[in-house]
């Protein structure tokens, strides 16, 4: 399987999951239309496009990919915990806490037989076992954040946002201890404050046999 990130972060996220046989789904389209499709070599060989909520770093292409045709699972049409075949994938949705609503979902892919957790934007989710390759969202730590503070920073609005409706690296480190060690953890949406990759390397890696911080245009093959 190979994960392609177009962009990742507050200014938009989007990616690339691709299985072995060429069939390729994206995550979230929350950039231009015409920057994410000129990724796609073959555009048949997207089966869908999974968009996680509202906001626009993670929706602004939505309306264009629903009217091109391509199969869009959205946070307008899902239910959650209520399964999804789009031909070799299967996707369950689940509701996560942001101050909109906001769904993650684990992704299987029955051609490579892998699951998948894909979840951003989020403060709490639920525990989900057993499943290997993880791309989650670490968005800001505690310390770094302080740091900023203490040196002056004061968009108190971006940290309100960002301390309330987005996942920390101490929320993290209490979620995968009790989940357990995974086998591939790819950190999304890091903020361009407060978000710390030192930080992430040195109190994650315990919890991952690969542990990466995706950052834009990097493919990963696991």
């Amino acid at each position: 399987m190979e994960l392609l990130t177009i962009s990742t972060g507050s200014r938009g996220n989007c990616y690339f999951l691709k299985s072995a046989n060429g069939k390729t789904c994206i995550l979230d389209c929350g950039i231009k239309y015409k920057d994410i499709t000129k990724h796609i070599e073959t555009f048949m060989n997207i089966d869908f496009v999974f968009c996680s909520h509202d906001h626009k770093d993670h929706s602004l292409s939505l309306k264009n990919f629903e009217l091109s045709g391509c199969e869009c699972i959205s946070f307008k049409n899902v239910i959650s915990q209520k399964k999804i075949k789009v031909g070799q994938w299967t996707l369950l949705p689940f509701q996560v806490a942001h101050n909109e609503l906001n769904y993650g979902v684990i992704i299987y892919d029955e051609y490579e037989n892998k699951k998948v957790v894909y979840v951003t934007d989020f403060c709490s989710m639920p525990k989900i076992k057993n499943v290997d390759n993880w791309i989650y969202e670490i968005n800001y730590d505690n310390f770094t954040v302080n740091k900023m503070i203490e040196g002056g920073y004061s968009d108190f609005s971006h940290l309100y946002h960002n301390l309330n409706f987005h996942n920390s690296l101490e929320n993290a480190i209490e979620y995968f201890e009790e989940i357990g060690k995974v086998e591939n953890l790819f950190i999304c949406h890091l903020s361009n404050i407060g978000g710390c990759e030192e930080n992430i390397k040195k109190y994650m890696n315990k919890y991952a046999k690969n542990l990466k911080i995706l950052h834009k245009n990097t493919i990963l093959e696991f």
